[in-house]
């Protein structure tokens, strides 16, 4: 009975863990799908865009979007006369029909979100000015890493990367976004910054093989939360579920952070 209980558990695994896999490759088509028509659509129309935060990070660091990405971005340069209207107007012609993409204008920021899925495509904009990019988004309420800081970004221009186009100055922008841009950082809320989390001293085999089970354990709830990501489901079921189950998502962010203030998901820890 023990050894069945044994073999069914192993086999539960490696289907959730096959799933994982396969739902992130198809999230990989989309993201990429909702890049490329973004920029298409926005240099065709005389824009200077690029990708920003994290896919700018996934596509340099790992050649490629990151393990736990749920969103792709883009940085657009909106010259003085323009405005958020005007990149609105070009993302709403960029997707088809069948696309059900809702494009949501924020001050400094447009959204793309499509219906039946999880992933959504987010524009950031910004004017430059000499070598500095400005953000035109106002100051965030935030703290967590989600926050957009409106700090300048320094820029010298355009150039290619895994086909995306992306600042020419590629490592020093996003040290401008993230600080520390390795495996392993430490968010800082005082500085919105990552830092280099110190790697612990050798504790044994016992702390381990913990550490090997929690990072397993972590990386099975990804596989499970990236299966129920691109199940096609209306957005509007999503946010119903999220908000029935936030107060547990929270709990166990709290947890796992180990009550670590300002912290929304596991990349705040």
């Amino acid at each position: 009975m023990v050894k069945r209980l044994v073999a069914w558990a192993l086999v539960l695994l490696v289907v959730l863990r096959a799933g994982g896999i396969i739902a992130r490759q198809v999230r990989n088509s989309h993201l990429d799908y909702y890049l490329q028509t973004g920029v298409d659509a926005l240099e065709r129309d005389g824009f200077v865009v690029f990708l920003d935060w994290s896919s700018l990070l996934g596509m340099w660091r790992e050649a490629g979007f990151l393990a736990d990405e749920e969103d792709c971005d883009l940085g657009v340069i909106v010259p003085d006369h323009l405005t958020e209207a005007s990149v609105a107007a070009t993302m709403q012609a960029a997707f088809q029909p069948g696309d059900f993409m809702k494009i949501i204008a924020e001050p400094g920021a447009i959204f793309a979100e499509p219906r039946f899925n999880r992933l959504h495509l987010d524009l950031y904009l910004v004017r430059q000015n000499g070598t500095q990019l400005h953000p035109m988004w106002p100051p965030p309420d935030r703290i967590d890493s989600h926050a957009a800081f409106i700090y300048p970004r320094p820029f010298s221009g355009v150039s290619r990367l895994q086909g995306y186009p992306v600042p020419a100055n590629t490592e020093e922008y996003l040290g401008s976004l993230f600080g520390y841009l390795g495996h392993g950082g430490a968010y800082n809320s005082t500085s919105g910054l990552y830092d280099n989390k110190a790697k612990p001293a050798d504790a044994g085999a016992v702390v381990g093989m913990w550490a090997w089970l929690s990072g397993m354990g972590y990386t099975l709830t990804r596989d499970f939360y990236f299966v129920m990501l691109m199940i096609p489901l209306s957005q509007e079921f999503r946010k119903a579920v999220e908000e029935r189950f936030a107060g547990i998502q929270e709990r166990v962010v709290s947890y796992m952070c180990n009550g670590k203030s300002g912290t929304v998901s596991m990349r705040d820890c």
